[in-house]
């Protein structure tokens, strides 16, 4: 999850890292978190 951040702040590929991350990484955090908790 770091790795977007991390290449977001880079500043090239800001919209893409954002556009990618967030739908991908909030499931990905998400879904995990419903099935162990």
């Amino acid at each position: 999850m770091k790795n977007a951040t991390a290449g977001g702040r880079r500043g090239r590929h800001r919209r893409r890292w954002s556009a990618t991350g967030l739908p991908l990484g909030v499931p990905a955090v998400l879904v995990p978190y419903f099935l162990f908790v």
